[in-house]
């Protein structure tokens, strides 16, 4: 389909579509980090991966999504990748199945999809820009964030003797908590920010609280 004629995804769209798909894939319960190939076995849409050699160095890319004959998609992997660096862009590639299903039918070949990637990086944005969210929720889950947060604050917290700076907490608990969920700094900082924990991290701070306020 073109992609123009994609519907839109608001974020509290987004968000309740990873909730679906999270609970679809962990039935008995979501923790931390989050399997995403596991994920990717459980799309009614998806047929698995497949590994191939220099992807990056051909494409400019770490995954990207081929449709199959039968209508299905599977994910084209780099090899070379640790599966942690591609685990992003694995999420990204399954927020593109969940959310715009159409959108790479007719990709039967790695040069098909990363054309058509090319076409929606340079004039189709807004869906990027989903795929990316729908990635960020589903491997930073706001279903655990929140109370992960809560306790790791009171833990940095008992650890200070002294006036408490907001830019060494904020640090800490991003770089120990992208470690807990396997993403990196970046992408937990960005999580952070669109659940806005980051200013009622601030907020908690400025008013001297040992504790994080969500109201």
């Amino acid at each position: 389909m073109e992609p123009s004629h994609i519907e839109t995804n608001t974020n509290a769209d987004i968000e309740r579509s990873v909730v679906k798909t999270l609970r679809e894939s962990f039935p008995r319960g979501i923790e931390p980090p989050i399997d995403i190939d596991l994920v990717a076995e459980k799309q009614p849409l998806m047929d698995g991966f497949i590994f191939l050699t220099d992807i990056q160095a051909k494409f400019d890319t770490i995954a990207v999504l081929r449709n199959k004959s039968n209508g299905n998609f599977e994910i084209v992997v780099d090899d070379g990748i640790c599966w942690g660096r591609a685990s992003f862009s694995i999420a990204h590639e399954i927020g593109h199945v969940v959310l715009h299903p159409q959108l790479y039918m007719g990709c039967d070949t790695i040069e098909d999809s990363i054309e058509l990637s090319k076409r929606i990086k340079n004039s189709y944005q807004r869906l990027e820009r989903e795929a990316n969210y729908f990635a960020g929720a589903i491997l930073i889950p706001r279903m655990t964030i929140f109370e992960d947060v809560q306790k790791l604050y009171k833990g940095i917290l008992q650890g200070y003797a002294g006036d408490i700076k907001w830019e060494e907490v904020s640090t800490m608990l991003c770089s120990t908590l992208a470690t807990r969920y396997r993403v990196s700094v970046q992408t937990m900082e960005i999580r952070l920010n669109q659940l806005s924990i980051d200013r009622r991290l601030h907020e908690s701070i400025n008013v001297n609280l040992d504790f994080i306020s969500w109201q």
